[in-house]
């Protein structure tokens, strides 16, 4: 089986269903594909606020950095790239992204490709992702987005969101539960307000070196 998981790295809904399924895919044959989608340059979010539009601009620079490392080395190194990316920016603080030179460092990817922040090139790969997910979800899907491959045609959908994501045996029910809806032909949709911000998970332990420790799966 194979998850797609669409992300836009500013997003905390996002960063905290992607450490769910992270935990998930330790203890489940399934392998998580990361894949690009940036708030910023979906078109039905056009009334942003001017501070979350200049996070999202960051957002998208790095997501830019993120296509540019699996055109050079595959979708291998894009897991622990976007924890690295997901513990300075949500964690640390980070809010421009100004950490990618040293997470490019740590993983021993070619610096150069700190580059591709500032080249829109790397913009015609994201939007297709988003195309993708589009065409699979609806055009106001949002992130977190899974796409899930198994033995037919892939099902995707907005979600899970989490405030607070379940851990441990709690995380596996949600995942087998998820599984269980999906095998449904005719389930469309579950949905319910929010009350509150989101609540971000515990901060993942990066290495200063190449390896991340129980982090990142597929």
């Amino acid at each position: 089986m194979r998850a797609d998981f669409y992300l836009d790295p500013a997003c905390p809904w996002t960063w905290t269903t992607s450490r769910w399924l992270c935990e998930v895919s330790d203890h489940r044959p399934v392998t998580v594909r990361w894949r690009p989608y940036s708030l910023l340059l979906d078109d039905t979010l056009a009334d942003i606020p001017l501070t979350r539009r200049l996070e999202l601009a960051s957002s998208t620079r790095a997501l830019r950095v993120m296509e540019a490392v699996r055109d050079r080395y595959g979708d291998a190194p894009i897991g622990e790239l976007y924890t690295r990316m997901g513990v300075g920016f949500h964690h640390d603080g980070r809010r421009e992204f100004d950490h990618l030179p040293s997470v490019l460092a740590a993983m021993d990817l070619d610096p150069s490709i700190i580059d591709a922040l500032d080249d829109p090139h790397w913009d015609s790969h994201i939007r297709a992702a988003m195309d993708e997910a589009h065409l699979l979800a609806g055009p106001r899907a949002g992130v977190p987005l899974l796409a899930i491959t198994a033995d037919g045609p892939p099902r995707a959908f907005l979600g899970p969101v989490f405030s607070p994501a379940p851990t441990g045996i709690a995380a596996l029910a949600a995942w087998d539960g998820l599984m269980t809806v999906l095998a449904v032909p005719g389930f469309f949709e579950l949905k319910r307000h929010r009350t509150g911000e989101p609540i971000l998970p515990q901060r993942p332990e990066v290495s200063d070196g190449a390896a991340v420790v129980d982090l990142t799966a597929g």
